[in-house]
């Protein structure tokens, strides 16, 4: 299915705070008008894990800098656009140096100055005069009443947040103009549905290369230049679990793939609620839901909308629907016996059915307020009689009047046209206003008697009548107009008491809506599991992966996939997995089987295995496999590697998964193996007890002789066998050690070996392969240390003496 991106993604303003070695942000969405907060959390250079996590998953549309380092600034440049590397003077273009300088309508960047003292007071007002909603009488509520709500929502002690926010709102303020929708009346007041609190140290990392690796998402754009902004989804993970009822329930979803957690609870929730909705006694109850899920809108966007244009009928018909089927949906979750939702999302569903819910009384209010009938036909904000006493006095007295329009008696000055003042009555037209018309030809008119005068003037006319306006119309439309706009004035009036009751309330009707759209993507995971005949995985704080008779979840889709088990523990101390295999068996599958296997269970999915799935707790994801390549880069396939491979072991931890496919295959087979066999040493000389969990393929077939820490490697190999036209064909079965048909099908490869291994005699080879090895690893080193060096994070004189020390034996023995 096609989608138009341009309808589809949201637009989000970015506010990004960092200093030394610590990082805040806030974004508000365009549409949803739900503001979102990052708390600070350390984000070191060069790699800014953090930032480009958040990055990934806001997709800014407008970004806002602060920092005191020049140094940041450029970065995020080079991040945002490689071409800028080394254009320092772009800084400047983009900074504002004064209050209303934003050039938002000129770039979708901008720098704010930063001053940890002095900006401090000014910004803190900004966020103070915040209404947010469940603020009681936000508009008569006092200082100090207020400073101690917003401090119970806003963590106002720490200070590159309040930098972050403040000049978030001071973005937003400079650019009213541009963005009048998400500000309410004259007051400029911003309107905020939803405060979300985003938690980036309960996350798993995955950076851009691990995504795009695994498929998690698979945008498939047109060809043709004037359709780029027209997508397909492919063959992804998002596209298998999207089994939605709702638009809300897939935008849920992207939010969910986007964030996997380790946060165990809400995990356990996740799986719980997966588990009661595959229940069999629970089928006519998940239809139920389903059904009311399918009625669910954004209502955050389409509470804009109202805000904007004072809505459309349709769009004050969807916001109420929905409203009715959140509370029938809490009112559903409430009646089930505790017993049986214990731990899951239904039962903090069904919490919110209670005496005096938001929901409830929002739902009143649009029954007694709301005239949708009437709003369709005039199509503006009109309000119910019966509610206001003085507002229907008004309205009867004015349409009193337009019905009675034909008893009023034309100006005498019509006896110029025509001496029979009964040829013209008086007619009201909500276009024009008050008019004389007549049925008399336009030859039986004395028109040139008005044509000196500028009392009576033509309006318009028809095959069958003829319109004119008089000073006695004008009287009348003036008349009109007064009891019209007094009528407008009070129905706006009670337009923004409803507003600001919703906004007032929204709070939990927002949270509701989110618990309705997590829970449309976990009936949805349901549904797929089922299909798919999929299991829970146990996640466990215990250091072990343990798949038995794991698949992967997108090929399998396609063809027929054979099952492998992967068991790795503190007991076989096999943490680092060598996979060595011929092309087209399977290697690459495997191992990117496994990574999608624990990505799932991280994001509260059930996995494509056998029973008893435990899989450990991670902290995050790395791949080398995906080599993005750019001329704007500028730099070769194998420099991408190398820079790949230098942020996983900078940045790879104990609670790690790192898959690495093929790496040093893009250069000189020496190198590649001298480059490929310090990887995996310096990883096992880590220890037991900090060694990541690593799948690594490789053409290479001797790199395991080559280790002198071998303690924490496996060797693993897949399965061949000669068919009947005695050529060798995959199993695609995983098992232990090594498989001998990998070297005859490269016998330059095997005779390399063979000389290198089986010839210690030649002193010559063994020194050709040991000076290959140093200057591989020397190259390496070079490579991280441009990228520290040009971070200031170490000396020339350091490297230097690294270098120079740098060979086989004692590179190993560091």
């Amino acid at each position: 299915m096609e989608v138009d991106d341009e309808n589809n993604e949201e637009e989000n303003i970015l506010s990004i705070t960092w200093d030394s070695g610590s990082v805040a942000a806030a974004y508000f969405n365009l549409q949803t008008l739900e503001l979102h907060i990052v708390q600070e959390i350390i984000d070191l250079r060069p790699d800014y894990a953090q930032l480009r996590n958040i990055f990934r998953q806001v997709m800014p549309s407008y970004l806002v800098l602060s920092s005191g380092s020049n140094a940041f600034l450029q970065e995020v440049l080079e991040l945002l656009d490689p071409s800028c590397t080394g254009n320092n003077e772009l800084i400047n273009k983009y900074k504002v140096r004064k209050a209303g300088a934003s050039n938002a309508s000129l770039s979708n960047l901008s720098i704010y100055p930063f001053d940890r003292k002095n900006h401090q007071e000014g910004l803190r007002k900004r966020i103070y005069e915040l209404d947010l909603p469940g603020m009681t009488n936000a508009s008569s509520c006092s200082l100090s009443d207020r400073q101690i709500f917003i401090n119970s929502v806003f963590p106002m002690n720490q200070e590159l947040f309040v930098i972050a926010l403040g000049n978030l709102l001071r973005y937003l303020g400079e650019n009213y103009l541009k963005w009048r929708h998400v500000f309410l009346g004259l007051e400029k007041k911003l309107i905020c549905t939803n405060v979300i609190n985003s938690i980036l140290q309960t996350q798993v990392l995955l950076d851009d290369s691990t995504f795009n690796s695994l498929n998690i998402f698979c945008n498939i754009y047109h060809p043709s230049s004037f359709k780029l902004q027209i997508r397909k989804d492919g063959l992804s993970l998002y596209n298998l679990l999207n089994n939605c009822n709702s638009s809300i329930g897939s935008q849920e979803l992207k939010n969910i793939l986007r964030q996997p957690t380790r946060d165990l609870n809400e995990l356990n929730l996740r799986f719980e609620t997966i588990e009661w909705c595959l229940k069999k006694e629970n089928e006519q109850h998940v239809q139920r839901i389903k059904h009311l899920l399918s009625g669910f809108v954004n209502i955050n966007g389409v509470l804009q909308r109202i805000i904007n244009n004072l809505g459309k009928t349709n769009d004050w018909k969807s916001f109420k629907r929905t409203v009715y089927h959140a509370a029938s949906i809490c009112e559903l979750c409430a009646s089930f016996p505790l017993e049986f939702v214990q731990k899951t999302f239904i039962k903090e569903l069904g919490s919110y059915c209670k005496e005096g819910l938001s929901v409830n009384g929002i739902l009143f209010a649009l029954d007694k307020i709301v005239d949708l009938e009437a709003i369709d036909e005039k199509k503006r904000f009109i309000v119910k009689k019966g509610l206001n006493q003085t507002l229907d006095i008004k309205r009867d007295e004015l349409n009193d009047f337009i019905e009675n329009c034909s008893d009023l008696k034309p100006d005498a000055s019509m006896m110029k046209l025509n001496q029979s003042l009964n040829a013209f009555k008086v007619i009201f037209y909500p276009e024009v206003g008050f008019l004389i018309g007549t049925n008399l030809k336009i030859e039986a008119l004395n028109l040139n008697n008005i044509v000196d005068t500028d009392e009576i003037e033509i309006v318009f006319q028809t095959n069958e009548a003829v319109y004119f306006k008089t000073p006695t119309c004008k009287m009348w439309n003036q008349k009109y107009d007064k009891q019209m706009t007094e009528i407008v004035e009070q129905e706006m009036e009670i337009f923004q008491k409803l507003i600001q009751y919703i906004n007032e309330n929204f709070a939990e009707l927002a949270e509701i809506s989110k618990l309705c759209a997590k829970l449309d993507c976990l009936i949805s995971f349901a549904k797929v599991a089922e299909t798919n005949q999929y299991v829970r995985p146990n996640i466990t704080k215990d250091r072990k992966i343990e798949i038995i008779n794991g698949r992967h979840p997108l090929l399998e889709q396609i063809k027929d996939y054979i099952p492998s088990t992967t068991l790795i523990n503190e007991q076989n101390n096999d943490f680092i997995n060598i996979i060595k295999a011929p092309n087209s068996s399977g290697k690459s599958i495997y191992v990117k089987q496994i990574a999608l296997i624990c990505y799932m269970a991280h994001i509260g999915c059930f996995v494509p295995a056998s029973e008893n799935c435990n899989i450990t707790l991670l902290h995050s994801i790395y791949t080398r496999i995906y080599t993005p390549e750019s001329i704007y880069n500028n730099e070769s396939a194998f420099m991408s590697d190398l820079q790949q491979m230098s942020k996983i072991i900078m940045n790879s931890t104990d609670r790690s998964l790192i898959l690495i496919d093929e790496f040093g295959k893009g250069t000189h087979y020496k190198d590649g193996i001298a480059l490929l066999t310090a990887t995996i040493e310096h990883f096992a000389e880590r220890g037991k007890e900090f060694v990541p969990y690593i799948f690594i393929t490789t053409h290479y077939p001797q790199v395991h002789q080559l280790l002198q820490s071998k303690e924490l490697v496996n060797l693993k190999t897949i399965k061949t066998k000669k068919n009947d036209t005695n050529v060798f064909q995959s199993t695609y079965r995983i098992v232990d050690g090594v498989n001998e048909q990998v070297c005859t099908e490269f016998p330059e490869s095997k005779k390399i070996i063979f000389n290198i291994f089986n010839q210690k005699d030649k002193d010559q080879e063994l020194k050709t392969f040991n000076d290959a090895y140093s200057t591989s690893i020397k190259a390496f080193v070079l490579v991280m240390a441009k990228m520290m060096l040009r971070k200031d994070h170490v000396t020339y004189d350091f490297i230097k003496d690294i270098y120079s020390k740098v060979s086989i034996e004692n590179f190993l023995n560091m």
